[in-house]
């Protein structure tokens, strides 16, 4: 083991739904990524020329589920890749770590890690002891099958 206990607290998700996209679509990739069991919350709002843009929120924090998500994202070769490779960047100071999937993508049932901004965006909390960015990192490596 590295020393620490890490603990996967809960996942917050966002999607913004622009008014030419279809919000079924959006929520059905949305549930290709965590799985059919979310609540999601909607917030609509008007984008700089008077479109409306939708805001799809959502929040697991059941703990078996959110290490089966990060799981999931991780189970991919170049997700796991790109994630350990920029890791470092991913996490802030309060322990979060920063994934966004592609939309498209996941809409057709695979999870691609990416930078844009048609992007699903997941935001992982992780519960710390003691609590020190190694640690998670370490664990993050381990679940990815990395040997750090």
């Amino acid at each position: 083991m590295f020393g620490g206990k890490v603990l996967p607290s809960k996942v917050l998700l966002r999607a913004i739904v622009h008014a030419t996209e279809d919000i079924n679509k959006v929520i059905r990739a949305i549930k290709n990524i965590v799985g059919e069991e979310i609540d999601l919350s909607i917030s609509r709002t008007k984008g700089y020329f008077g479109n409306e843009i939708i805001l799809l929120y959502g929040e697991i924090s059941k703990r078996k589920r959110v290490e089966e998500i990060l799981r999931r994202i991780l189970k991919d070769e170049e997700n796991r890749n790109y994630i350990i490779a920029t890791l470092d960047e991913r996490i802030d100071e309060r322990y979060h770590l920063y994934i966004r999937i592609n939309k498209q993508e996941a809409y057709k049932g695979r999870i691609v890690v990416s930078e844009g901004d048609d992007v699903i965006s997941l935001i992982f909390s992780f519960n710390i002891y003691p609590r020190k960015k190694e640690h998670l990192m370490r664990w993050i490596h381990a679940l990815a099958g990395e040997n750090t």
